[in-house]
C-alpha cells in the first residue's frame, strides 16, 4: 500500500494487517498505538486539527 508521507507506524501496521498477523495482542495494541501518536503528529506538523472526543467511544 502506497501513501505518500505516510505517519509514523502507519507501514508496521499496515504489514500485520495484510498478512494477517494479528494473533500478539500486545504487538497489535503497540502498533495501534504508535500510529496514533504518528498520526497526531503528522496531522500537527501539516496544520491539521484533529478533533477527539473524551466521551468514549463517542
Amino acid at each position: 500500500m502506497m501513501l505518500p508521507d505516510p505517519p509514523q507506524g502507519f507501514h508496521f501496521l499496515v504489514d500485520l494487517v495484510l498478512k494477517g498477523d494479528l494473533r500478539d495482542a500486545s504487538t497489535l495494541v503497540c502498533a495501534c498505538d504508535t500510529l496514533w501518536r504518528g498520526l497526531v503528529n503528522w496531522a500537527r506538523e501539516r496544520g491539521y486539527n484533529l478533533i477527539t472526543s473524551e466521551k468514549i467511544p463517542f
